[in-house]
């Protein structure tokens, strides 16, 4: 893990090897919509709205643990195959996210044992500091961080910059694009690609692109994943990380 392929790329294909799961779920403890009055202050520049997008049926998530403008930068791998018989380990990996990435979280644990997932429903990225500072008092941040966060709404730039500066350079990051039918999914996008651009140890991992055409992967709320879709999902994330290690 010492090869830090340049920002927001990676190249396709390689392996990662394999132990116990740990998972954090944070139940949604946060149903309404965001204070447009704090998101207004944080994101002078930005006039779209956010929102906590729900997953369609609760009872289907795990008990623990967007057709806009293309994204700027260039992508990680764009696609991945749902199956591998590759045993992998994914001690030292930590994976933030919300809603969408609590639907990847089962096959997250299965391809990659001793992954950290660390989901809640309706998380912005603002919040991720306070999830990274948890995890990190708790042990429990790896050396390899997945972000995936925007899908609820836009942020400013200056929050990713400040949630990866406190990550430190030796980090390896993925920051995952999203694929969500709202009017800030442009923006989302294009930020995340041009902040990775800044950041030597940091890459995109293109969903946007690698769901295009596939709506039999998602629910009815064109978001959040079915049991197809989220293998894929996370499939593409240990592609991604493979390939990024080499």
């Amino acid at each position: 893990m010492n090869k830090t392929e340049p920002a927001a790329h990676v190249v396709e294909a390689g392996r990662i090897t394999a132990q116990p799961v740990q998972r954090t779920y944070e139940p949604d403890e946060e149903k309404t919509n965001v204070n447009m009055n704090e998101m207004v202050k944080e994101k002078k520049d930005d006039k779209t709205d956010s929102e906590v997008i729900a997953p369609n049926n609760p009872a289907d998530k795990p008990v623990e643990a967007t057709e806009a403008k293309e994204p700027n930068g260039r992508p990680a791998s764009a696609a991945a195959k749902t199956t591998d018989p590759l045993q992998r380990s994914g001690k030292g990996i930590t994976a933030i996210g919300d809603s969408v990435m609590l639907d990847a979280a089962p096959f997250l644990e299965k391809m990659l044992p001793g992954i950290v997932v660390d989901g809640k429903v309706g998380r912005q990225m603002r919040q991720a500091g306070d999830a990274v500072e948890r995890l990190k008092a708790q042990g429990r941040l790896g050396d390899w961080i997945i972000i995936e966060l925007g899908t609820n709404g836009p942020f400013n730039k200056k929050q990713l910059r400040s949630l990866l500066q406190s990550l430190g350079g030796d980090k390896r990051v993925l920051l995952v694009n999203t694929r969500v039918p709202r009017q800030w999914e442009a923006a989302v996008n294009r930020d995340i690609a041009e902040v990775a651009n800044e950041f030597s140890n940091a890459a995109v991992v293109d969903w946007y692109s690698a769901s295009k055409g596939k709506d039999g992967f998602f629910s009815r709320d064109g978001v959040h994943l079915n049991r197809s879709g989220s293998e894929f999902y996370a499939s593409l994330l240990v592609k991604t990380l493979t390939a990024y290690n080499e």
